[in-house]
């Protein structure tokens, strides 16, 4: 019988490389709106808010407060015409 050790930074890096090719749908979705969240939203916002998560093609932001969660609503028809003509 043979026993194999690998560090646990060589699992971490060969992880790292094919996790990519598993991602699901909607977390590269997620993925690709945290690169331009900054874009798409003022830098007031942006440094306020956080996507979070995709689910059922529904985004969650989380917001320092509720101030900005109203912002959020408010920009929401504005946000989404961003995200569908950045992301599409």
């Amino acid at each position: 019988d043979w026993v194999c050790f690998m560090s646990f930074e060589g699992l971490q890096a060969i992880l790292g490389a094919i996790e990519p090719h598993y991602q699901s749908q909607e977390r590269q979705q997620l993925q690709r709106i945290l690169e331009v969240w900054s874009d798409l939203v003022n830098e007031s916002v942006s440094a306020h808010t956080q996507p979070t998560a995709i689910q059922r093609n529904i985004l969650e932001v989380a917001t320092a407060s509720p101030v900005w969660t109203q912002t959020l609503v408010f920009e929401r028809p504005k946000l989404l015409k961003k995200i569908r003509e950045q992301l599409s």
